[in-house]
């Protein structure tokens, strides 16, 4: 059983984040919601492609870091990015990150064939897998939280990686007052296709979580007990 200090919810959370003491429990919350919605979407883009999808194991940021070798072409080539915003009051934004050849051939796939470029059928195939992949993190984020949760049309951005996120991780500052992401690589290993997504959650996603599953509250100790 988890025991966290009832100070820690009624605060954001995300604010704490440096100064917890437990701050493994913090992280494990982040990756489990991460790691929800990511399987979700890879059972999407397999029934969609007819082909295995790997996902790797969550990576919780607190910051963007200097050298971010974890962007295709370690964030020093343009890629291709589907973004997508979801929420009202609860926002946030979902990245889909593809170097310019695997965008091509994974619209060839959706498309049965390879597009010469990608506007026209090999944008719109690719915008619809943004929001086929979204839709499907969204719709577990809203069962996990069980609110329902907006999600907007995707757009398609090409640009070197950093620039595509700088107005989120600049958003999440204003709203948030921190930077925090999580990233998670689906690879399609027999094509040689993976793509990197990235969740930027503009309001205290755990604390709000923590919240919705505390079981008790100890009058005596102001404790909130967690299973």
């Amino acid at each position: 059983m988890k025991i966290i200090r009832e100070s820690y919810i009624n605060n954001q959370a995300i604010h704490l984040f440096m100064s917890l003491s437990d701050r493994k429990l913090y992280e494990d919350t982040l990756k489990e919601i991460c790691s929800f919605g990511a399987g979700h979407a890879a059972t999407s883009l397999s029934k969609m492609l007819n082909q295995k999808i790997t996902i790797s194991v969550p990576k919780v940021w607190i910051k963007m870091p200097e050298e971010p070798y974890f962007l295709p072409g370690q964030g020093k080539e343009a890629v291709i990015a589907l973004n997508s915003r979801f929420g009202t009051e609860k926002e946030g934004i979902i990245f889909h990150l593809l170097s310019l050849s695997e965008a091509k051939s994974l619209a060839g796939l959706l498309l049965g064939e390879e597009p010469d470029d990608l506007s026209g059928m090999g944008k719109d195939a690719l915008l619809e897998l943004g929001n086929i992949l979204s839709g499907s993190i969204v719709g577990s984020l809203a069962n996990f939280i069980g609110e329902k949760i907006d999600l907007d049309q995707p757009k398609l951005t090409i640009d070197y990686p950093l620039a595509i996120v700088d107005y989120a991780v600049g958003e999440q500052m204003r709203s948030a007052h921190t930077a925090l992401f999580t990233s998670v690589q689906m690879s399609a290993e027999e094509k040689k296709i993976s793509m990197i997504q990235l969740f930027f959650p503009f309001f205290d996603i755990v604390g709000y979580i923590w919240k919705k599953l505390s079981k008790s509250i100890t009058k005596d100790t102001g404790e909130i007990f967690f299973v």
